[in-house]
């Protein structure tokens, strides 16, 4: 299979699970600064049957990390 069949296979594949997955709902709260997020986890909850289903799998790495002291 070439580069552009696979892109093509995979953008449909990913196509399929964005109409499964409308939206996101947010879970996490930052009191901190105000805000509210969707936590990593509930990410992965929601998409992976999705994904599982369109035959896509994701696989989390850190590549960086930065930690710093807030005041």
């Amino acid at each position: 299979m070439t580069e552009a069949i696979q892109s093509k296979a995979i953008a449909g594949k990913v196509a399929r699970v964005m109409t499964a997955i409308r939206k996101l709902p947010k879970d996490g709260n930052n009191t901190y600064d105000n805000y509210k997020y969707i936590t990593g986890d509930k990410v992965f909850e929601l998409l992976g049957g999705a994904m599982a289903e369109a035959g896509l799998v994701a696989l989390p790495s850190i590549i960086e990390l930065n930690t710093d002291s807030v005041p």
